[in-house]
């Protein structure tokens, strides 16, 4: 059976008169051997001739179609301190060379093009650059193990048949092609490609090695140009760019498997220095550090430097791509794709979240001494690195995508996995000292987030650290910790995988932000958040934070967070999930430290909310600027002793509180506030009153119960004025001491909020009631209170009530009411000016009372009032009804 491996070359150049081509042999030249394949157009080495000021020997002849020179050898080796240069003759952009016979290429002194061309090396036995080897070439370079170039019309330039009938014409969008016959998983691997030199090109040129296997313990240098490292273990096709990018790759992907004997031979046979030892039991291992690396088909081992950096002023950092079905960094290998305008990109195991066309890495291993570098220099943002696999990824290294040092943002890292991730004592840094901090993103699949030596899992006895037997991962707190205290944003986010549901976890610990600069902390799980006995806090700076179950949009997804603090310092909250969030003993506050309005924070369920024994509250004090709004969204929300507030002891006003549900349930202790200045000092460090308003409460729901000494309310105390509350729903029930209002109270000079409801049917009982008043001898005048509704009820001594016991007036008290109004066991609608207990002479004008109604009816001792009382100087309200029927008992 015939295995076949092609380069694929797409693009528009005619080939004619290929066939009887001669060549031309020095015997003293043995290490390169022209075969006989080419016919009139032999390829020819000139030995001793001048190239760029030193003897080398040089490659004439050749097979010229269009713009492309084509060249054939039957053994193609360079020496040490041979040097080696393809002549370029004008108008060549590109040299294609294979090797027909049966041995490897081992390159150990220069090889280089005398002129500015692509080079293009296909040998499918392998090829070798020693230590000492170097690469001169202006343009791109492709070193590739595979048999044969294909062009768009299909016909092959073998390395393995070269007597197949010629190309006619060529397209010349360059490509490598596998194994397209034959070629089954394990069997037969394409050989590898092995590098301990020093491979350099051009400025904004390409380098690309691709084989069965790649091995770089050297460098490879590609300043602000591409660099391409792929390994394919089996059938597959590559398509590259023009000069050797790769564009896209068509494979079947094998399972992890042991050491390939095909490879471990291969590397037997080199007596050379390349970095690599082979055992005499077959064991490969980097020959500086010892260190043990597994080498199964399809595998890239990087222990050297990828260096596509470009610091010229004004220029962008390069591109490097490392793929593979197992890719690694050992050692000291070091990656950098810095500019100095902006960062470039690294791409190692495929793209960013496992999408576009690239191939993914089954395993992906970043060693803890290892680096990458996709930093902006000067100016401009900081770039792209992505760290990924389907299975498992150790990402222990050094990776940075900093902002310029001028201007610019960080980058952007990720260091992800489809199932099993490992970043225990990584070191990322995507800040930017003069712009916004850039994202360090984690995207496995289960995550706790913890302490741990490693992030989960034993690893095999033989040293292969591509296979985990862990399954969730352990996020290190201090990790995490360390990132955000350097200006580093960090998500983690899950998938769903495999049999892992995609949850978030912590029980204990906490993390705790210490630096000055605002970033943010997003957990985005595509299952359940978790947090038990866990903080999050910003003791210095904002932290933002994000919590979102369902991040993969399948319709399920709690949050539950219990017996914790939260406090961004006046960061942003967003709590999101499709399912139910459960907040229990747990604190949620963003007191406001910026000058400037605080964000908001925002919990939205889909199903239901529930808080107990719990609080979130929005803040600013002092100099600050505004407290940020809380927005809640649910089908059903429930609060137990817990509450939902915004406030101010500050200059700046208070945020607004606003609530969507189907149905709101207060049921004991419970409230949600928004109020101006409720500390026990309402003045400001210089002794002045504080100024800052509240903010309004905006309900839209279903049913609202409120009951059991619990309540809504907006209040001041100091210059501000309170803020106003509405409410819109079907219905609306207060009971058992509970109520809502808005309150100016003693020593403040603000206004009452005005009370707006609503609703289809109101109802008060037992001891409860709606008010708005003024309670300070300098107080501001009270909030009006308007009610619309269908029905409307108050029983056992409950009341709707505007007062004033200072000198402005009371709130007029509004009720449209369509179908009845009905009061009964003491309840009362009524406006006073003053208190009789209260020494306060009161001035203010108690307000009017206007109420229409289909009927209205009295009973037990139940009515309308408005009057002065004790030493007040007011007057009472008017009240004016509009009814067809009243009815007293």
């Amino acid at each position: 059976m015939k295995i076949v491996r092609t380069l694929v070359i797409f693009g528009a150049i005619s080939l004619s008169g290929y066939y009887g081509i001669t060549h031309s042999v020095n015997p003293a030249l043995a290490q390169i051997v022209p075969d006989h394949s080419l016919g009139d157009n032999p390829s020819v080495v000139k030995p001793n001739v001048e190239v760029k000021g030193l003897p080398a020997d040089l490659i004439e002849g050749g097979a010229t179609r269009g713009d492309n020179l084509f060249h054939s050898f039957s053994e193609f080796n360079v020496r040490d301190l041979q040097r080696v240069y393809f002549a370029n003759p004008a108008g060549i952009n590109n040299i294609l060379g294979r090797v027909t016979g049966s041995n490897i290429s081992k390159i150990f002194g220069t090889l280089g093009v005398d002129g500015a061309a692509n080079l293009f090396l296909v040998n499918p036995n392998g090829i070798v650059f020693g230590a000492n080897s170097q690469l001169d070439v202006a343009g791109s370079f492709v070193g590739s193990t595979a048999n044969s170039i294909v062009f768009g019309n299909g016909i092959e330039f073998s390395a393995i048949n070269p007597e197949e009938p010629p190309l006619l014409t060529i397209n010349i969008t360059p490509g490598l092609q596998y194994g397209k016959t034959g070629l089954q998983y394990g069997q037969n691997p394409p050989q590898p490609i092995v590098n301990a030199g020093n491979l350099a090109v051009g400025q904004g040129q390409n380098v690309t090695l691709v084989g069965g296997s790649v091995i770089s313990t050297g460098d490879i240098l590609a300043p602000g140009g591409e660099i391409n490292i792929l390994a394919v273990p089996s059938e597959t096709l590559v398509q590259l760019g023009q000069a050797g990018q790769i564009l896209t790759l068509s494979t079947p992907t094998p399972s992890i498997g042991s050491n390939s004997p095909s490879v471990t031979e291969f590397l037997s046979t080199l007596n050379h220095d390349t970095g690599v030892t082979v055992s005499s039991d077959g064991q490969v291992t980097l020959t500086d550090s010892g260190t043990i690396v597994p080498l199964a088909p399809g595998t890239v081992i990087i222990s050297g430097a990828l260096n596509a950096a470009n610091l010229a002023p004004g220029q962008t950092g390069g591109k490097v791509t490392v793929l593979g079905n197992q890719v690694g960094l050992f050692d000291s290998a070091s990656i950098d794709v810095s500019g100095n305008s902006s960062g470039g990109e690294a791409l190692i195991g495929g793209d960013f979240q496992g999408q576009g066309q690239l191939p993914l890495a089954t395993a992906t291993y970043i060693a803890p001494q290892s680096s990458i570098n996709a930093d902006a220099v000067s100016t401009g943002n900081g770039g792209l690195i992505v760290i990924w696999s389907n299975q498992s990824t150790r990402a222990y290294g050094t990776l940075t995508a900093r902002g310029g040092a001028q201007s610019g943002n960080g980058g952007l890292i990720e260091t992800s996995s489809a199932n099993f991730l490992d970043v225990t004592g990584v070191r990322v840094d995507a800040s930017a000292a003069n712009g916004n901090a850039g994202t360090w993103l984690l995207d496995p699949r289960n995550v706790t987030l913890g302490f741990a030596d490693t992030s989960n899992g034993t690893f095999d006895s033989n040293g292969n650290i591509f296979t985990p037997t862990g399954d969730d991962a352990v996020v290190n707190i201090p990790d995490i910790e360390a990132q955000l205290n350097a200006g580093t944003n960090v998500t983690i986010t899950t998938g769903t995988t495999g049999t892992q549901e995609g949850n978030i976890t912590a029980d204990g610990f906490g993390i705790t932000k210490t630096t000055p600069g605002e970033v943010t902390l997003s957990l985005q799980a595509a299952n359940d958040i978790s947090l038990k006995n866990f903080g999050i806090n910003a003791n210095s700076g904002f932290l933002n934070l994000v919590l979102e179950a369902d991040s993969d949009n399948s319709g399920s997804g709690d949050v539950e967070l219990m017996d914790a603090g939260i406090d961004t310092g006046g960061g942003a909250v967003t709590i999101t999930a499709a399912g139910a969030i459960a907040l229990e003993r747990i604190g949620i506050n963003r007191n406001n430290n910026r000058s400037v309005q605080a964000p908001p924070i925002t919990v939205i369920s889909g199903e239901s909310i529930s808080l107990k024994s719990a609080g979130i509250n929005s803040l600013t004090s002092g100099d600050n600027g505004n407290a940020g709004d809380v927005i809640v969204q649910t089908g059903t929300l429930t609060i137990e002793e817990a509450g939902i507030g915004s406030r101010t002891d500050g200059k700046g006003d208070a945020g607004q509180v606003e609530v969507t549900a189907d149905s709101i349930s207060l049921i004991r202790n419970a409230g949600i506030s928004s109020n101006a200045c409720l500390a026990d000092s309402c003045q400001d460090n210089a002794g002045e009153t504080i100024k800052g308003n509240a903010g309004e409460i905006i309900i839209n729901a279903g049913s609202i119960v409120i009951e059991n000494s619990s309540g809504l309310g907006s209040d001041t105390e100091g210059k501000g004025n309170a803020g106003g509350i509405s409410i819109t729903a079907d219905s609306l029930s207060i009971a058992n001491n509970s109520g809502f209002g808005t309150i100016a109270k003693k020593g403040s000079t603000g206004n009452g909020g005005p009370i707006t409801i609503n609703v289809s049917s109101l109802s008060l009982d037992n001891e409860s009631g709606i008010g708005s008043n003024v309670d300070g001898e300098e107080g501001g005048k009270a909030g009006n209170i308007t009610i619309i509704a269908d029905r409307i009820s108050l029983t056992r001594n409950s009341a709707i009530d505007g007062d004033t016991n200072g000198r402005f007036d009371g709130g007029d008290i509004t009720i449209t009411v369509t179908d009845s109004l009905f009061l009964s066991g003491n309840s009362d609608i009524f406006t006073n000016s003053s208190d009789p207990d209260s020494g306060i002479r009161a001035q203010g004008n108690a307000g009017e009372i206007k109420i229409t109604a289909g009927s209205v009816l009295f009973e037990n001792e139940s009515g309308l009032g408005s009057e002065t009382r004790g030493n007040s100087s007011g007057n009472g309200g008017t009240i004016s009804r509009c009814t067809k029927l009243i009815t007293y008992f």
